[in-house]
């Protein structure tokens, strides 16, 4: 395996990436390659590239080019987590909080998403995430620290199918801001059909995620409110 990091970076290198990330692809995968591409905020994580060939998937030739695998990206959040005994200032909160709605995001509401939308929204496919771990431990320490179960996901690379891009904070032009819209519109006009009982469930006030510092306060009260928290209640950390 061919393991890269990009000048000037810091962090756990890509070869000691490799057990986890072939722990979240389906049996059978070899990882070919992973580099890293950037740290997360304060140092809380790293995004990887990781080229991957995975048997029998439609990913195999959907996001890259005959016989080059798959293209993945890896998401990795070894923060310290915000659970039940957890000290930590409010901008630690957010992020941390912010990290475990996008892993419910892409685990839960993705899949489901996709699987019952007749429109083509382009989201990123969760390959593996390390969700159904980290309930596990929680669950069975009954709200102690958990440092050992990393918020981890492993997404398909959208880049090969959408090439084209803006610069960081660079403007739109017509076909994008359109193309854009359109996304948001089939995004949402998905999601604005609530009285279905699986999204329901999958949305239940009380997994829904409230501003970090209150939902922290929730969560020493009660430290079951860790394993089943969803997204944000007002659709980001306000």
């Amino acid at each position: 395996m061919v393991t890269e990091r990009r000048q000037g970076q810091k962090g756990i290198s890509s070869q000691a990436m490799e057990p986890l990330a072939a722990s979240l692809l389906p049996e059978g995968s070899k990882v070919h390659s992973i580099t890293q591409v950037q740290s997360l905020w304060a140092g809380f994580g790293y995004v990887y590239s990781v080229i991957a060939d995975i048997p029998c998937s439609r990913l195999q030739t959907a996001n890259g080019r005959e016989g080059e695998g798959a293209r993945l990206i890896l998401k990795y959040v070894g923060a310290p987590v915000a659970d039940a005994t957890a000290e930590m200032n409010e901008g630690d909160l957010r992020k941390i909080y912010s990290y475990e709605v996008e892993q419910y995001f892409y685990s839960v509401l993705v899949p489901y998403m996709l699987q019952h939308t007749g429109a083509d929204i382009a989201v990123a496919d969760c390959v593996g995430n390390t969700r159904p771990q980290r309930i596990a431990a929680l669950q069975k320490q009954a709200g102690q620290s958990l440092t050992q179960v990393p918020i981890a996901l492993m997404l398909s690379d959208l880049r090969p199918r959408f090439p084209r891009s803006p610069s960081k904070r660079g403007l739109l032009d017509e076909a994008q801001a359109y193309a854009a819209i359109r996304w948001l519109a089939r995004f949402h006009s998905f999601w604005m059909h609530k009285g279905n009982d699986a999204i329901k469930e999958m949305l239940r006030n009380d997994s829904l995620c409230r501003p970090p510092l209150s939902e922290a306060r929730r969560r020493r009260a009660s430290p079951e409110v860790t394993w089943r928290a969803s997204v944000w209640l007002n659709g980001g950390y306000t």
